[in-house]
């Protein structure tokens, strides 16, 4: 048979007990040291799934205050009903996004640390291109006219200038540009003016008026930007 210990405690530290206990449960009831126990685990919880989250103010609960969704200065904001937190908003100004060289197609990253800036792809044009149409195109000599002509297939149209440069006996006499949109177009070549050169969209023809005509050829070249 087990022994119970027995222990000694005032009168009031009892009557402590009973009054928490009727405090909380709002009852007259007096009870006996054996019936304390009981008394408390009956004391009902007052709090439902709505008081989630809520906060003790003044003895009551209340909800707590939503934080701000954005921040962009410094300050003091508050979070609950008796709870801030202070903001330190880095920088404190506007970003500065400095210059950067774009030498090449790629993907660019903004520096390690700076937030709020999405990769920037680029995709630069081809640039400028300068295609040779005809090369050392012999001109035909029928007394003082001469025409050479562009193989089948090549349309001027498709570049914005066409440049010619006039060869004799193996040397660059002079050039020129046209521009396909104004033809026929007829020019001189700078470097020798006593030739006149004629660029027709099949063909580009050759006049002048002194002079031999012999080993006489063109190079034509379309540009495009």
């Amino acid at each position: 048979m087990n022994e119970i210990e027995k222990v000694l405690i005032t009168k009031s530290s009892m009557d402590a007990i009973g009054d928490a206990i009727r405090d909380r449960n709002g009852l007259l009831t007096t009870y006996l040291p054996s019936e304390m126990p009981t008394a408390i685990e009956s004391i009902p919880n007052n709090y439902t799934l709505a008081d989630e989250g809520k906060v003790v103010k003044n003895g009551a609960l209340v909800a707590q205050t939503a934080r701000a969704t954005e921040l962009t200065a410094n300050g003091i904001y508050d979070t609950t009903e008796n709870n801030s937190v202070t903001v330190n908003v880095s920088g404190g100004g506007s970003a500065v996004v400095q210059p950067l060289n774009v030498t090449q197609n790629g993907t660019y990253n903004p520096p390690s640390g700076v937030d709020g800036f999405s990769p920037v792809t680029v995709s630069v044009s081809g640039g400028s291109s300068l295609v040779e149409i005809m090369h050392q195109g012999q001109v035909s000599d029928t007394s003082h006219y001469m025409t050479a002509y562009f193989d089948a297939g090549v349309n001027l149209s498709d570049y914005e200038l066409i440049f010619v440069d006039l060869y004799k006996n193996g040397a660059l006499i002079g050039s020129n540009i046209a521009s396909p949109q104004s033809l026929p177009a007829t020019f001189y070549i700078t470097g020798d003016l006593s030739y006149t050169m004629k660029l027709s969209s099949d063909s580009i023809a050759c006049t002048h008026y002194s002079g031999s005509y012999y080993n006489l050829y063109v190079n034509v070249y379309g540009f495009n930007r």
